[in-house]
């Protein structure tokens, strides 16, 4: 490998691994004077205050599950960010070491080669250093992006549970909700069955009253009826007995006729069987 080719290699290699990321040279300077390092989701998070609750329990309730998504994503997206963070690391690590490698083999090429040529052992001698202190700031780098995703996972396992308390405790609220509405509604069950049963006291009052004046009709409407027949067989019997009467008569007066006939005719012949008899 050309010497100065390698070099450049190296200088440029050493930068794009610095510059991995801003937030790991905080959290060096932070591990390095031994401090808990701190984040930027940490800092960003403004304290809960306590606040009123609304009277509308369903509202509230919603409204605080937004807050704790919105929260939930946020921490998530820290995670992505961090776990991309810790990613390129990695790989920066593994360029590392793969450089590593080779000016250690440069080195032994050019101890062999070139073992007067001091100059050019020492610069390599001192771009092993370099690595090594990129190798060690990339270490503790991992360390605290390590720790950093650990807090981030259980910040968001803590608030993935609240979450589900928060809707165990509004299902608990929405079923006693329930349970009073059907207490309501047993209670005005009740009331109206109590009202109801007052207002049947009249109500059956005139009903009986009703049937029974229905009951008193019919049976004068049928007495009616009775007496009317009666009245028409009475004229009937009547008028049967006048006609009757007169045929009784008529006879009566044609025997009394005969028998005078006979007294004073007794020879003559007249049939009774010619006589009319009344018809009963």
């Amino acid at each position: 490998m050309n010497y100065t080719v390698f070099v450049i290699l190296v200088l440029v290699s050493l930068t794009q691994i610095k510059g991995t990321n801003g937030e790991i040279s905080n959290v060096i300077e932070d591990l390095k004077q031994g401090n808990e390092p701190t984040y930027d989701y940490y800092d960003s998070q403004e304290k809960e205050t306590p606040q009123k609750k609304p009277d509308n329990d369903k509202d509230n309730f919603e409204k605080k599950m937004q807050e704790l998504n919105k929260k939930v994503e946020e921490i998530k997206k820290k995670i992505k960010e961090a776990e991309g963070q810790k990613t390129l690391l990695e790989g920066a690590t593994k360029t590392v070491n793969e450089i590593e490698n080779d000016v250690k083999g440069n080195i032994t090429e050019l101890e062999k080669a070139m073992p007067k040529n001091d100059t050019a052992i020492k610069l390599l001698k001192e771009q092993l250093r370099r690595i090594e202190e990129v190798k060690t700031t990339n270490a503790i780098a991992y360390e605290g992006l390590t720790k950093k995703l650990e807090a981030l996972k259980s910040e968001l396992d803590k608030k993935e549970k609240e979450i589900e308390e928060e809707k165990k405790k509004q299902k608990e609220k929405e079923k006693e909700k329930q349970q009073e509405k059907e207490k309501e509604k047993e209670k005005q069950k009740e009331k109206e069955k109590n009202e109801a049963g007052e207002n049947n006291k009249g109500k059956n009052f005139n009903k009986w009253h009703s049937l029974l004046f229905e009951a008193v009709k019919d049976k004068l409407s049928q007495f009616t009826d009775l007496l009317q027949s009666i009245e028409e067989k009475t004229t009937q019997m009547k008028k049967n007995l006048r006609n009757n009467n007169e045929i009784l008569k008529g006879q009566t007066n044609e025997i009394l006729r005969f028998v005078e006939n006979k007294r004073r005719y007794p020879t003559h012949k007249c049939p009774l069987s010619k006589l009319k008899y009344p018809n009963y």
